[in-house]
């Protein structure tokens, strides 16, 4: 790994984008394609730098790839809220010792115009939805459970790679 701690590899993608139902969409294709093109089985390597985004998006995104059966190998810089779904995707994750962190918050919304109180009272129980699936779904592929994800959330938390892997989001630290 000369100077690199990501293995330098033609099967290696980088995600460096806003999770979008767009963005999910374009990475599922080239994990595809990428894996249709790899010989001797080897695994997509996948590195991933962002800020998040949609949680709907990068859930559909993990059950995708996880039923598609690719090995992916993820590799974090910024993983932040929805990203760590992204992450956690990987059938192996690593992460540097230095150069990683992790991000975890609640679900946000952006309204513009005018709301009324049943409309702001559907938007709160939407918010507690999502992040009820967010949890769930980071605790599916942790050693954390649901309810101590959500506590994390709340408090707007971020991570270090020692914490990450003790907590189970991390396999290997490098670097």
């Amino acid at each position: 790994m000369s100077g690199t701690w990501v293995p330098k590899s033609p099967n290696t993608i980088n995600f460096l984008e806003t999770v979008t139902s767009e963005s999910m969409d374009l990475l599922i294709s080239a994990i595809e394609e990428m894996h249709k093109s790899i010989k001797n089985g080897a695994s997509v390597q996948l590195l991933i730098n962002s800020a998040g985004g949609d949680v709907k998006s990068a859930t559909a995104f993990s059950y995708k790839i996880q039923e598609s059966g690719i090995p992916v190998v993820t590799y974090g810089y910024s993983i932040e809220s929805a990203a760590l779904l992204i992450y956690l995707t990987g059938t192996s994750r690593v992460a540097h010792k230095t150069r990683t962190r992790f991000f975890l918050h609640e679900v946000r919304v952006h309204i513009d115009g005018e709301q009324d109180e049943r409309t702001a009272f559907n938007l709160a129980k939407e918010l507690q939805r999502h992040n009820r699936l967010f949890a769930e779904c980071v605790a599916e592929r942790t050693n954390i459970k649901a309810k101590d994800v959500l506590k994390l959330m709340q408090k707007n938390t971020w991570l270090d790679v020692e914490k990450a892997k003790e907590l189970g989001i991390v396999h290997e630290i490098i670097g």
